[in-house]
């Protein structure tokens, strides 16, 4: 779907804002029947989508940047961790043997 707005929006954050989980499980749940549950273009059109001054869209941006960062270091390093933990185990059974 292609979404305009106001100059005073980030089109981030409202991405941001949309693709919450709470915010996809509310659309979602609007949908009853057996059909395969979907987001349409009228539960957009009535959805309801909190926007704080442009300041605070952009700090909210800034830190989830910031954290994102964050994780992807967590996660490289954690791989690393395991590698070497793998390294060392092997190493162990080699001397075992």
């Amino acid at each position: 779907m292609l979404f305009r707005f106001f100059h005073h929006v980030s089109n981030e954050f409202i991405r941001l804002a949309i693709t919450t989980p709470l915010f996809l499980k509310g659309l979602l749940d609007l949908h009853k029947g057996i059909g395969a549950k979907h987001v349409n273009v009228g539960d957009m059109r009535m959805a309801i989508v909190s926007v704080p001054p442009m300041a605070e869209q952009l700090r909210v941006l800034k830190r989830v940047a910031e954290l994102r960062r964050l994780c992807a270091d967590l996660r490289q390093r954690l791989t690393a961790s395991q590698a070497t933990q793998s390294r060392l185990a092997e190493a162990l059974v080699d001397q075992v043997a």
